[in-house]
């Protein structure tokens, strides 16, 4: 029987990777919306720092979530620990509380620790969070070239523009 999981609750992921104290990075469709855009999205993008303890960590939150992997039928024998996220690029996953990405070094991205020096910290429903910068996420968005990537540059350029211009986004 398979077992039906709530519907997406990215703010829940958010708490659960801070309360871990996870050090992550927010991109993706979710980073987009935090900084301004009116873009809708189904998961959660996140981009990690790769030391072995920060790792465990991640690893024991994906464990609490039920973590398994996305799109892959149940018959794939998966654990959410440190081995495996280390052993990955990109693991899409699906949890208890919606569908996460976990993205090792996103392309245009330039390394985690500059990801992470040049992030925006945005309170959300009752948690502090890294979110990429408007150049970082640009430069993303731009690698990955997909339609709906292309669409989110417009969309970010122009929240550019206006932060530029003092307004907000």
């Amino acid at each position: 029987m398979t077992e039906t999981w709530p519907i997406f609750d990215p703010g829940e992921l958010l708490r659960r990777l801070t309360a871990a104290g996870v050090d992550f990075v927010v991109v993706g469709g979710i980073a987009a919306v935090l900084l301004g855009s009116p873009r809708m999205t189904r998961d959660l993008d996140v981009t990690y720092a790769p030391d072995p303890a920060n790792l465990e960590t991640l690893g024991r939150v994906l464990v609490a979530l039920e973590a398994r992997l996305r799109g892959a039928g149940g018959d794939v024998a998966f654990v959410p620990d440190a081995r495996s996220i280390g052993q990955t690029e990109i693991l899409t996953l699906a949890t208890r509380a919606g569908d996460l990405d976990l993205i090792r070094a996103p392309s245009g991205g330039s390394g985690y620790p500059r990801i992470r020096r040049r992030a925006e910290r945005v309170d959300i429903g009752g948690c502090s969070v890294l979110v990429a910068s408007l150049d970082d996420l640009l430069a993303m968005k731009r690698a990955a070239g997909r339609p709906k990537d292309l669409a989110d540059v417009d969309e970010l350029e122009a929240i550019r523009r206006l932060r530029r211009r003092g307004g907000r986004a």
